[in-house]
């Protein structure tokens, strides 16, 4: 007796045919990116905010204007604070080099070169920190702040 088959198959010719463009569905749409807009700069007061919600903005669009003139303060205080350190470490910098070129005749004690030797390192060290503040306030974009792509504001 031949044995039964366990499973049937059945072959059809494919045939072409269309969907339905709608498909109803329950639920909420979203947007399938969101970013949040904000400025890094703290404590800048906000001029004017040019969108609205549900307006389209585009790549490069400003959305809001800050103002300037804290920003400008504190940029013409750190320049200054920058200058003055310059100074100082070019002072320093002459004073250690004076007090190395004595050290061998004995005019000034190995205290006092020490003395001169930190001195020249901290007006290097108080240097590179007013650098570093004034590269900080010079690297605030924040007069501006501009969309980087397109969007709709919710």
């Amino acid at each position: 007796m031949p044995a039964k088959a366990a499973l049937t198959v059945t072959t059809v010719q494919p045939v072409q045919s269309s969907l339905p463009l709608k498909l109803p569905a329950n639920g909420t749409v979203v947007a399938w990116q969101e970013a949040i807009i904000g400025s890094e700069a703290n404590g800048l007061r906000l001029v004017d905010v040019k969108v609205n919600v549900g307006d389209r903005v585009t790549k490069g669009q400003v959305l809001a204007t800050f103002a300037t003139e804290q920003i400008n303060a504190e940029v013409a205080q750190a320049r200054a604070s920058f200058a003055e350190a310059q100074a100082n470490a070019l002072d320093a910098a002459g004073n250690a080099d004076k007090a190395r070129t004595l050290q061998a005749s004995g005019a000034l004690s190995e205290q006092q070169i020490n003395q001169y030797n930190t001195a020249d390192k901290t007006a290097k060290a108080r240097l590179e920190a007013a650098k570093a503040m004034l590269a900080v306030l010079m690297w605030l974009p924040a007069r501006e702040l501009a969309v980087p792509s397109l969007w709709v504001i919710w």
